[in-house]
């Protein structure tokens, strides 16, 4: 009898360390279940430099990754890093305002000056302000600049009348033929090669018609007229000593004749 219940004592301890045997074999087959996914998720390969590396064809098929990739979040620096730089330079630059350019006397005065040139007089963040410089001065028929200084001409102390006026070339005064005859009671033979001008049926001198040069007595050849318009003009001093005349004052405003020197 003692027998038997050692016999049932030995057989109860064998099947209490059996059963928890297999307790803790199932607790271990629960355990790697729980474990196989995350192992799973992961896959073999060593990581280079920049913390990735290439998907090995083993994880391929498996669908666990694709190409060259990183782990831990590596190379995520250098990502954010390329995609500033990127986007740095792909932003367009900005434009330079624009500025506006105002001239305050842009139209001509006349309409026969030109332009000589645009002087800056002021300027701002938005507009340069230019004063326009022209140049009146009328021309001659062969183009040569001249003036016109509004000089009053008096001879023996009266105001002489001038259909034209007085014009100034290169520092010279120029008086028209036809008043400087007028005021002076000459007379003019007009051809087509020269106009040859007479006092008391005598010519003084006279002006070749292609040259304009002036051939007369007195020493005074040589010099040339010039024309406006059509009309001859003559040297002021020269003119005046070829009539015998002289100039008795001169100014910026008025000159004065004498016809009895």
């Amino acid at each position: 009898m003692i027998y038997d219940l050692l016999e049932k004592h030995r057989k109860g301890v064998f099947i209490t360390m059996y059963k928890s045997r297999g307790l803790a074999v199932t607790m271990l087959l629960l355990l790697s279940l729980l474990l196989l996914p995350l192992s799973a998720s992961a896959h073999s390969g060593r990581t280079d430099g920049s913390g990735g590396h290439n998907c090995s064809e083993k994880s391929i098929g498996k669908g666990l990754c694709t190409g060259y990739h990183y782990h831990n979040g590596g190379g995520s620096s250098d990502s954010s890093s390329g995609s500033s730089s990127s986007s740095s330079t792909a932003a367009p630059s900005q434009k330079a305002p624009t500025v506006i350019r105002v001239i305050e006397n842009e139209a001509k005065p006349q309409a026969h000056c030109t332009k000589v040139n645009d002087v800056l007089t002021s300027s701002s963040s938005e507009y340069r302000y230019y004063e326009r410089i022209w140049d009146c001065r009328k021309s001659t028929d062969s183009g040569a600049k001249y003036e016109e200084p509004s000089l009053s001409l008096y001879v023996d102390g009266k105001l002489a009348s001038l259909d034209k006026g007085i014009v100034s070339l290169q520092q010279t005064n120029y008086i028209s033929l036809r008043d400087f005859s007028r005021i002076f009671g000459l007379s003019l033979d007009v051809s087509k090669t020269k106009v040859v001008v007479i006092k008391q049926k005598k010519a003084l001198f006279s002006i070749e018609a292609q040259t304009r040069k002036i051939n007369g007595s007195k020493g005074f050849s040589g010099f040339k007229a010039i024309q406006i318009d059509g009309a001859y003009y003559l040297p002021l001093r020269y003119a005046v000593g070829i009539a015998g005349a002289s100039i008795v004052s001169a100014d910026s405003w008025s000159i004065e004749l004498s016809l009895n020197p």
